[in-house]
């Protein structure tokens, strides 16, 4: 743990022991200890208690300082060996944790902990910015049994400088005779004095040592408890500039080029764990995982004619550099509004895995691992392609764009919950955003989730008023029930923000709940937006452009496609749509298929034409990708292209083969990483041919954003180079403890993904063009490689 603040409070503890008349387990307590506190108050409770007394040794340090601190301090544990009934010894050895940063801390899992089993107890040494930093974690293994032998601590001196200046410090130590079964056990605590220098000069080092006492205790025994240390901090968040995110990320940042995330296999003796059984997930070996290596660029000539010859071509110049995301589901987990019941004991994923706990998070290390990028080449753009936010609620949209504006983020909704007292150290804590870098303009987007019922359905009246009331919703099994939306029958159920594991409250068969289910509390941020009311809230902004590629005029429409030229110096244009499905149609297996209108496609044609006409290269970006190759999953008939659509898919895709300047459809929607191309029906013009990208979701495993180089081609073809990238998660970090939890649904939900292991996969996509635009694309760019 790392403890930063103006006035230190600092102490070091001891584990005792256990009867063997004490329970089988105790718990835990949970403690953390993040930067950027002003105080900070640190007690150590020893209740290490049998029936007949108990043994406390609390050595304290207490300097009392102002101005800029900087600590240097160590502590060694040694010789502490307990016999019990002259057979079991317990070892406790320190370990040492050194030049951690001031933002590192450290977690510690709550919980049982039965007799014989190793605890970890984190030890805190304060700390200020550029001083060591050394952690200690003490281990030790209990057996039952009596106390029948000595017992000694050894601490080491602590330096401490306040404004680089030396200054006294007092070491109180307070040894503890103990007696055991009414048997008095000699205790010996060895002490190392402090030396203390100022303008290095010596001066007085004050030892105090208090006499012996015994601590009796009654009542029953408590059993093997370890003792953590308490803290209260208080985080004053609006003291950080834009440029300050309480959750930094690792100070490595890679794409998969360079590395991947091995998921690694669940030992074959672990039993089958059920999606909401959290607590047990690292018991049994769910959710871990590890680096392997990067993957290299596969190079596609699927697009070019049989003849072509490409040993001699290399890449000439840079036209475009940008990046997407996609299928965030920023989500509201307390909301009584969901599908839980979906995914809790299987089945999807999409309706319940714990990472909707921290999607903000995940999101906020996502932006800065964009930032890093951008720092080394620079990006001309970002685009998130839909399912923005998980159920079409405001709330979820405002996390959202906040977080891409750098705001301060409380995820929690209802009343406010911290299952770990403390600030930074549980999903619900509020905390400040890193932001995207303001010289990266983004745009957006819309998704099936941002404006129906967990992607399905428009909400109707009913729904509506459950999303800002008390109840958790009733509702029948909308993938089977000819009903629908309009079926009852089962309590969706919601997350209880209160526990670190995100409980699941209110779920299950109706008939099984004497009184219908409530989340803790109304909220009317959960209220269900429009599409109008979401574009609206895209000109609520700090970063660019205003309104992220919507117009203003179009807004009251809910018209949500437009186009955008990235670069005024290369002929490339962004064609963005809304291929979701219009809460007009006729409901034909849900809503969350691929769809056109006619309005729209005939403003595609036209934005199309144009760009033919001038010599553009042209993408298209949408939620929902055409003409997908099955995977063969359960959910794969509700994600593909309507049947009621007023443009088919044929008619679509044989109207983009006209344009030999299409290069490129970048979606979402399937939350897999896939690359198709759609090759050319004419196979002596291979430039009607386009390639298609999909990007897989930041909230499920992989957990990935996609960058996009477009390079010109010695020959003048042009090559896509797709890359795939890992939040550069901080080990120890939310974040990082949600790639976990990723990891830990794929490997109990089993949902089809592509290039598993990994699910990554890179590629350079090389595109033919026509004869004229090989010759204007031969005047622009900038040099490959600077």
């Amino acid at each position: 743990m790392i403890c930063l603040g103006l006035v230190l409070l600092f102490s070091m503890l001891f584990a005792g022991c256990v009867n063997t008349s004490a329970p089988n387990n105790t718990t835990l307590t949970n403690t953390t200890s993040p930067p950027g506190f002003v105080t900070v108050t640190t007690a150590v409770n020893h209740t290490n208690a049998t029936e007949a007394s108990n043994m406390s040794v609390q050595p304290n340090l207490t300097p009392a300082l102002s101005g800029n601190i900087s600590t240097n301090a160590s502590l060694n544990t040694t010789a502490m060996n307990v016999t019990m009934n002259a057979t079991s010894t317990v070892n406790t050895t320190a370990t040492a944790k050194a030049n951690a940063t001031p933002t590192e801390y450290f977690e510690q899992d709550s919980g049982p902990v039965d007799f014989g089993t190793a605890v970890n107890t984190y030890v805190p040494l304060t700390t200020a910015t550029g001083a060591q930093n050394v952690s200690v974690l003490p281990t030790a293994t209990l057996a039952p049994g009596n106390l029948t032998s000595n017992t000694s601590q050894n601490i080491t001196p602590v330096s401490t400088t306040v404004n680089a200046t030396q200054v006294n410090t007092t070491l109180t130590i307070s040894p503890v005779n103990t007696t055991v079964n009414g048997t008095q056990v000699n205790t010996t605590l060895n002490v190392t004095p402090v030396s203390t220098s100022t303008n290095a000069t010596q001066v007085n080092t004050t030892l105090n040592a208090t006499g012996i006492t015994t601590v009796n205790t009654t009542g029953t025994a408590a059993g093997n408890q370890t003792t953590v240390p308490t803290t209260e901090q208080t985080v004053n968040l609006s003291n950080l500039s834009d440029s300050e995110a309480s959750y930094p990320i690792d100070s490595v940042v890679l794409t998969t080029h360079d590395r991947v995330v091995l998921p690694v296999s669940v030992p074959s003796s672990s039993p089958t764990v059920l999606p909401y059984d959290v607590a047990n997930y690292s018991r049994y070996g769910y959710g871990v995982w590890q680096y392997g290596q990067g993957l290299d660029y596969e190079k596609r000539l699927d697009l070019v004619s049989p003849a072509y010859n490409n040993t001699s071509v290399s890449h000439t110049a840079n036209l475009l550099h940008f990046f997407d995301m996609t299928d965030v589901h920023i989500s509201d987990k307390e909301t009584p509004a969901q599908g839980i019941f979906f995914g809790y004991l299987g089945g999807q994923s999409s309706g319940y895995s714990p990472v909707m706990l921290a999607t903000t998070q995940v999101l906020d290390a996502a932006v800065q691992t964009i930032n890093a990028l951008h720092k080394a080449e620079p990006f001309d753009f970002g685009i998130s392609l839909g399912d923005v936010a998980n159920n079409e609620q405001y709330n979820e949209l405002r996390w959202y764009i906040d977080v891409l504006d750098g705001k301060v983020i409380n995820p929690d909704s209802g009343v406010k919950d911290d299952p770990v007292p403390g600030p930074l150290n549980d999903y619900q804590d509020q905390y400040k955003a890193a932001g995207l870098n303001t010289s990266i303009p983004w745009y957006q987007a819309l998704g099936n989730h941002d404006h129906n019922w967990i992607g399905t359905n428009p909400p109707d009246d009913y729904l509506k008023a459950n999303y800002t009331g008390e109840y958790i919703l009733n509702m029948g099994n909308i993938f089977v029930d000819p009903l629908g939306i309009k079926s009852r029958g089962y309590y969706m159920g919601s997350i209880d923000g209160r526990t670190v594991n995100g409980d699941i409250i209110g779920v299950g068969n109706v008939s099984d709940f004497a009184t219908p289910p409530k989340v803790l509390a109304a909220d009317p941020n959960r209220r269900v937006l429009s599409v109008s009311d979401w574009m609206g809230e895209f000109f609520n902004t700090s970063s660019t452009p205003i309104g992220h590629g919507f117009n203003q005029s179009d807004v009251s429409s809910g018209r949500a496609y437009y186009s955008f030229e990235p670069k005024s110096d290369i002929p490339i244009k962004v064609i963005v749509l809304d291929d979701t499905q219009n809460a007009t149609d006729a409901d034909a297996g849900g809503y969350g298929h691929g769809s056109l209108d006619n309005e729209q496609f005939d403003w595609l044609v036209s934005e199309l034409n144009s760009g033919q006409a001038e010599g553009q290269l042209m993408i298209i970006a949408a939620h929902v990708p055409i003409a997908t190759e099955l995977s063969g999953s359960s959910l794969d008939e509700y994600t593909g292209w309507s049947s009621v659509s007023q443009v088919s898919e044929e008619k679509l895709l044989s109207t983009l083969h006209e344009y030999p300047n299409l290069i490129l459809w970048i979606a979402g929607h399937r939350h897999v990483n896939a690359i198709n191309a759609q090759k050319s029906p004419d196979a002596s013009h291979p430039e009607l041919g386009f390639w298609e990208v999909e990007t897989s979701s930041l909230r499920d495993f992989p957990q990935q954003f996609r960058t996009f180089e477009i390079v010109r081609n010695s020959d003048n073809t042009i090559s896509i180079l797709t890359t795939d990238v890992d939040p550069a998660v901080k080990e120890g970090s939310i974040a990082a403890k949600s790639r976990s939890y990723g990891v830990a649904a794929e490997e109990i939900f089993n949902n089809s993904l592509p290039y598993l292991p990994s699910g990554s996969y890179n590629a350079e996509l090389v595109k033919q063009l026509s004869t004229d635009m090989q010759v204007k694309i031969q005047n622009y760019g900038t040099p490959a490689g600077k």
